[in-house]
C-alpha cells in the first residue's frame, strides 16, 4: 500500500508526476518494457468537464487511473463519461504491498488492493478484487490479468502459456515492484504541475 505522502510531486525520467504512485507505477512498466504516456489526453466529457486519464498504454487496449485509497463520486462520473474513448482501468492501491513480494516459489501472485474496468460497453463498472502483472512463460511478454482469470499478453503463444490461473511471478516482475519501492524519486521543482499541452478532444 501508499501512504498520502505519495501525493507529492516527484520527478521520474525526466517526467513532473502529481504522485509518487503514478511515477512508481511508470518505473516497474519501465523495467518491463510496457509502453507508456503520462497525461496523453485532455478529454471534454460534459460542460466545464475536463478528464485527464493517467496513463495511456499504447500497446493496450485500456488508459490506466491511479488512485492511492480513494475513489470519489466526481472522479467516477468522469471517468464513466470518458470511457466512451476508451476503456479505462482504475487501480486503487498503489503498489503491492511489500510484504506480499513473495517468492517466485509460493506461486502467489502480488495484486493491488481492487481495481474498476470501465468500459462503454458494459451497463455498470466491473469491480474487480485482484489485478495483476503476469509474464508469458514462453516468450516472456507481460501482461495484465484479473481475477476471472482473463489476460491481455500481446503475443501470439499457446495460451497454456498465459494462463493466469496457473502463472506464476517471475523474478522480472518481482524485481521491477521492488525497484519500485525502493527508488529514490527527485521532488518535482513546483507542487503546481501544468496541464498537458495538448488539444481538447470531445468525448
Amino acid at each position: 500500500m501508499e501512504s498520502s505522502l505519495n501525493v507529492i510531486p516527484v520527478v521520474y525520467n525526466g517526467i513532473s508526476f502529481r504522485s509518487k504512485i503514478e511515477a512508481k507505477n511508470a518505473l516497474v512498466w519501465d523495467d518491463l518494457g510496457i509502453r507508456w504516456i503520462y497525461e496523453p489526453k485532455r478529454l471534454k466529457v460534459a460542460e466545464n468537464t475536463i478528464y485527464i486519464p493517467d496513463f495511456d498504454l499504447p500497446d493496450f487496449s485500456f488508459f490506466v487511473e491511479i488512485k492511492g485509497f480513494e475513489f470519489d463520486q466526481k472522479q467516477d462520473r468522469k471517468v464513466r463519461l470518458a470511457c466512451k474513448m476508451k476503456p479505462i482501468l482504475v487501480l486503487i492501491g498503489g503498489l503491492p504491498s511489500i510484504t506480499r513480494l513473495v517468492t517466485p516459489e509460493t506461486h502467489a501472485l502480488p495484486n493491488i488492493s481492487f481495481a474498476y474496468i470501465f468500459d462503454s460497453a458494459l451497463s455498470a463498472p466491473i469491480k474487480y478484487s485482484n489485478v495483476w502483472l503476469s509474464e508469458c512463460l514462453y516468450c516472456g511478454s507481460i501482461g495484465f490479468c484479473i481475477e476471472d482469470f482473463s489476460t491481455t499478453h500481446l503475443c501470439e503463444c499457446p495460451s497454456l502459456y498465459k494462463n493466469c490461473y496457473d502463472a506464476k511471478v517471475s523474478d522480472r516482475i518481482l524485481d521491477a515492484y521492488k525497484h519500485g519501492y525502493h527508488f529514490d524519486f527527485a521532488l518535482a521543482p513546483a507542487r503546481s504541475i501544468p496541464f498537458p499541452d495538448v488539444p481538447i478532444e470531445h468525448v
